[in-house]
């Protein structure tokens, strides 16, 4: 998905913040400290030094790798002489340690150019408030899905309560249970009967468990790639890159888009691409009957849908014209 503008620049801001709060928590340590312990203000100048000597080295044509590692070993023996300082007078020895929420990135966002997976997380997390929000549909989790809508019959005489309980149960589970080698899933059935409501709780639940989802309908995936062929310099134009490498897609109301063959070949690409990756994909159909997605679809995307995606259909009555009633 190329998350949102907002989603992004939300995830951004919280990150920066943290970012800040974590750095000024240690200048204020720093401080307190420095003002405890005159010997630790010494010593930090003197690191401070060879920071700046070791920059200098680094710039350097001539072969400057002993100087290097004698300013290396004087550092860290200036870090040791603070840890004993801290222990002495009482102080954990890592207190002016700036302590990061993501070790990995430094609350930057990004390792070597590449988004951090906590990055990826708050852009989550925030994608979903928003699609909560737009969809007007705030109260998306599990504990919501109301199976009291589901009463009937089917054409075959099957009860729906039943066969809806199951769906639940089963993808309750997926959710639950979610890892990378999970299996593909379709979820589909007509319009109106909670496969938006019951996708969002999966990915609100497999978020929490510490993996990316990308989460999008189809018509705004398929909008956001191509734009991205026009807006390469777009910061947010990584749509592409984030599906493919997301740990769980899940592409809602397929079957809604125009039909185009340009169109088509993206959906293909996409759902091809996570295959061969062996990575987990959700899709979200609004066709009743699987012989339907062959009258829409090209032979290799049914084929791949069919073959390798669980498939969960939903049965019962339109649950917005049942409210409304």
């Amino acid at each position: 998905m190329s998350f949102n503008e907002t989603a992004y620049a939300n995830a951004q801001k919280e990150l920066s913040n943290r970012k800040f709060n974590a750095e000024e928590t240690a200048k204020a340590r720093f401080e307190k400290v420095s003002s405890a312990i005159p010997e630790i203000n010494k010593i930090d100048s003197m690191m401070k030094a060879h920071i700046i000597n070791l920059t200098n080295f680094v710039f350097q044509k001539n072969d400057v790798s002993k100087q290097l590692e004698k300013i290396k070993s004087e550092y860290a023996h200036g870090e040791t002489l603070k840890q004993k300082l801290l222990k002495e007078n009482g102080y954990p020895e890592d207190y002016l340690k700036i302590k990061y929420s993501c070790e990995k990135c430094n609350d930057t966002g990004f390792i070597d150019g590449v988004r951090c997976k906590c990055f990826l997380r708050l852009i989550n997390s925030y994608s979903i408030a928003e699609l909560n929000r737009t969809a007007n549909l705030p109260d998306c989790d599990f504990e919501h899905f109301n199976l009291e809508f589901y009463r009937g019959k089917t054409n075959n005489n099957y009860n729906i309560y039943n066969i809806m309980e199951n769906n639940y149960m089963v993808l309750r589970k997926y959710a639950e249970e979610f890892n990378e080698n999970s299996e593909s899933l379709l979820i589909y059935g007509k319009t109106g009967l909670g496969k938006t409501h019951i996708s969002i709780a999966m990915a609100k639940r497999i978020i929490e468990k510490g993996y990316t989802v990308a989460y999008s309908s189809i018509i705004s995936l398929l909008e956001n790639i191509s734009r991205d062929k026009f807006e390469r310099n777009n910061q947010y134009s990584n749509t592409e890159r984030d599906i493919i490498d997301v740990d769980l897609l899940i592409i809602d109301d397929l079957g809604s888009e125009y039909e185009t063959p340009y169109l088509e070949s993206i959906i293909y690409h996409v759902i091809n691409s996570r295959m061969n990756l062996q990575k987990p994909t959700i899709i979200n159909c609004n066709l009743d009957k699987l012989d339907d997605l062959s009258d829409r679809y090209d032979y290799r995307i049914v084929s791949r849908i069919t073959n390798y995606y669980k498939r969960v259909h939903f049965g019962g009555s339109d649950i917005r014209q049942i409210k409304r009633k």
